[in-house]
Parts: C-alpha cells; structure tokens; sequence
C-alpha cells in the first residue's frame, strides 16, 4: 500500500474535508456534552455538520429518533448502544486513540471539581491548612 501523507493547515484541512477531498483523514473529537449522542448526532444525515465520511444508514436515523422518545436512561442507553454497533460495523470512523488526562492535587485544595469531561472548576475551591 502507498500512502502520501499531507500536512496542512486546519482551515485548509477543514475545506477538504467538507468537500470531501480525501481517502482517510485523521481528526481528533472531543465531547462536547457528557451524553453519547455529543458523537453519535454527526452521523444522523450524510450532510451532517461535521460528518466528513458522509455515512448514512435508514436504521441508526430510526435508532437515534426513538432515542429521543425513551425516558428510563437504561432503555435509551440500549438503544444507542444499537446505533453505536451500526457504525463499529459500517466503520466509517475508526477510533485509534483515547484521550487521558491526569491531575495532581494539592491536599490542601479544597472543593474543586472535575466535571465527566475533564474540565476542572475552581468556582468553590479554597486553600485550607
């Protein structure tokens, strides 16, 4: 397999990406909301923002819609877990590296919070000795 790899800026890259310029392309994500569909809303239509692939499938809409409909958490985490099994399977995306983040504390700080997605707020926090 030959492979040329491109280097470029991000509003270039981005352009080509949007009009489909390319075979693979490596993109990072990050959440935007602690919720699943913060990655899984990017595939609902082929012309989702943000859905550079252009991956669309009758099923993952239909699983998505009723996602939406299901109060209980469980049921609706069974559901987009369904839509998520559509996608490893069609494999428009393939994830090749999780992000890890690692904080040090000092005791002596107080109430500070680290939210689900790592962000880390020091509304409350105080020094105590």
């Amino acid at each position: 397999v030959d492979v040329f790899l491109e280097n470029s800026e991000l509003k270039f890259f981005l352009t080509k990406l949007h009009q489909k310029e390319f075979q693979f392309a490596q993109m990072s994500w990050i959440a935007q909301y602690n919720d699943r569909m913060s990655f899984l809303e990017r595939f609902v239509k082929e012309n989702s923002f943000r859905n550079y692939s252009s991956w669309e499938h009758p099923r993952y809409q239909q699983l998505i819609r009723n996602s939406f409909l299901v109060i209980p958490p469980e049921k609706r985490a069974q559901i987009l877990e369904k839509a998520e099994s559509l996608i490893l399977n069609d494999m428009p995306i393939a994830p090749i590296n999780y992000y890890n983040a690692l904080y040090l504390k000092n005791p002596q700080l107080k109430n500070a919070q680290v939210s689900p997605l790592g962000h880390v707020d020091f509304r409350y926090a105080d020094i105590s000795k």
